[in-house]
């Protein structure tokens, strides 16, 4: 994956980076002998997990591109290889588990994941044989069209103290004002008025943060929803309670009225 840059009313481009190709170990049987002569020719460090390998051809350093699609991988030893496209949302879900840059912050990380989710297409590719795969990919983007996609401006932090301890259960809590729960093709995200902040939501937190429409205290959604699930265990459902609105605090979906 090559670092992506989105800066705030920029182009959003992926950028190279000059570095060797990380090949898994052991190398799959099928690499046709051109291949593998090249890494055998040219292999690098190497260590039981990982052997690292010069590409052959590759781009200048920072050299640009505009991005024309998200594509995840999933390899099994029998699959066919395909090219599917898969839910916005369920690719969202996965950035923001996988996320571990270090060169911006937070919050701008967030915004450009969202936006770029939103906008571009995504794909899962699953496959066994690595060749077949990689002309996968080339016959599906070998027009090389790619929208000119900008990230836009940000607004100004709103300059609010938000929630990291547990809440009282007694204080009164209410979803923000602009803060807004976004469905991307059938998984919902607790999006802050800014888009700094974004939550997954199950259908648990998404039913609690719906509890908080109006002004609502945290003993009282659990009140609420033990009643309506008399089946379930209540300290569960305190504690699911009461996790779902650290969460929101923090990602300030919820404000303290």
């Amino acid at each position: 994956m090559l670092p992506i840059s989105a800066l705030s009313g920029a182009p959003i481009v992926g950028r190279a980076t000059v570095a060797s190709i990380r090949l898994r170990l052991p190398l799959p049987e099928q690499l046709p002998p051109a291949v593998r002569d090249h890494i055998e020719a040219h292999a690098g460090s190497q260590n039981r997990q990982y052997l690292y390998v010069p590409s052959p051809v590759i781009a200048d350093q920072d050299a640009s591109a505009p991005l024309c699609a998200f594509v995840s991988i999933d390899y099994a030893s029998d699959a066919e290889t395909e090219l599917v496209e898969v839910s916005r949302g369920k690719m969202l879900k996965s950035f923001l588990k996988q996320n571990f840059s270090r060169d911006a912050d937070g919050d701008q990380i967030l915004a450009a994941l969202f936006h770029m989710v939103e906008h571009l297409p995504c794909y899962l590719l699953r496959y066994s044989d690595v060749v077949a795969a990689a002309q996968a990919l080339e016959t599906a983007f070998a027009n090389g069209d790619a929208p000119s996609l900008m990230m836009p401006v940000l607004p100004a932090v709103e300059n609010v103290e938000l929630g990291w301890g547990d809440s009282e259960p007694d204080q009164p809590l209410v979803r923000r004002a602009q803060a807004t729960v976004v469905d991307l093709e059938g998984e919902a995200f607790g999006v802050s008025a800014d888009q700094r902040n974004i939550v997954h939501l199950d259908k648990g937190a998404l039913r609690v943060l719906g509890l908080f429409d109006v002004r609502t205290r945290e003993r009282e959604v659990v009140d609420i929803l033990s009643a309506a699930f008399p089946t379930v265990d209540a300290a569960q459902i305190e504690n699911d309670v009461s996790g779902a609105v650290r969460r929101f605090r923090r990602a300030g979906l919820l404000v303290a009225t």
